[in-house]
């Protein structure tokens, strides 16, 4: 079975809309198109902003050295060192999420909820999971 990571936004320029993805879970937050996770309003957000990286102990979140940093319930995970504004940390510390969590890069604010894929629905030409 799949963990199933979903992000619904509960602030921002997405807010209401909800993104699902199963694992292995390599997902890159940011204004650029080549983003998995695209937030091309906000003139905060940096181009690759945090990551989201699943491996055997969970689901990850990390901050890709961005200039206004990436928060997890209200408290920063990470950023771009002060007074070196080409500085990048491609190994800067990962956080763990977990259900419930509140993920906040800038002005967008997404709820995590993992669930575990039970089986596969097909409805028309799309598939939807069903979790637990």
């Amino acid at each position: 079975m799949n963990t199933l990571l979903t992000l619904k936004a509960v602030a921002g320029d997405l807010r209401g809309q909800e993104f699902v993805f199963a694992t292995p879970v390599r997902c890159i937050l940011g204004r650029s198109r080549s983003s998995s996770l695209r937030l091309p309003f906000d003139p905060t957000v940096s181009r690759q902003h945090c990551r989201l990286e699943s491996d055997g102990a969970g689901i990850w979140a990390q901050d890709l050295c961005s200039l206004n940093g990436t928060h997890v319930n209200g408290a920063k995970i990470g950023t771009r060192p002060q007074g070196n504004a080409e500085a990048t940390v491609p190994e800067a510390g990962r956080y763990l999420l977990r259900d419930g969590d509140e993920l906040r890069v800038c002005g967008n604010v997404f709820r995590v909820e993992l669930g575990v894929e039970v089986g596969t629905l097909v409805h028309a030409d799309r598939r939807i999971a069903v979790t637990r």
